[in-house]
């Protein structure tokens, strides 16, 4: 006797092999859990969002025009289910009148506010001032 019987085989765990029962021995005791697990996250991953920030770059004396075109840009960004980040870029002195970029920033979120929430408020950073917003939820 050297240690397993001949019924092992076929009917049941031998040496870390599973018996199937159609007599085909096969390796891999665990191999049907992680075939399983590694299913589900296939499955997981299909529905999953990946979000990405989109960008959105101003100046401080914007014109009307551009401004709105900037604007519907946004807009476009957010409907397609991104975040977007306001940028407002001061050069040279116009560092030293950031409420110009806060009112800015503040009409940039009154425009889109049908679409967009203001995720991070408006804060300095360098010489530019930064602003993220996030699509709505319906």
């Amino acid at each position: 006797n050297n240690g397993y019987h001949a019924k092992n085989y076929v009917f049941g765990w031998w040496n870390g092999h599973k018996a199937t029962g159609d007599g085909v021995l096969r390796s891999g005791v665990g191999s049907d859990f992680a075939y399983i697990r590694s299913k589900k996250e296939r499955e997981a991953k299909k529905n999953q969002r990946t979000i990405t920030v989109k960008e959105v770059k101003l100046r401080p004396n914007i014109k009307d025009h551009d401004f709105l075109t900037k604007a519907r840009n946004a807009a476009k960004f957010l409907a397609g289910g991104d975040k977007v980040k306001v940028t407002i870029m001061f050069r040279g002195r116009e560092i030293t009148h950031p409420e110009l970029g806060q009112e800015l920033c503040e009409r940039f979120a009154q425009e889109l506010s049908d679409v967009a929430k203001v995720e991070k408020s408006a804060k300095v950073e360098g010489r530019n001032m930064i602003m993220i917003l996030a699509p709505v939820k319906d």
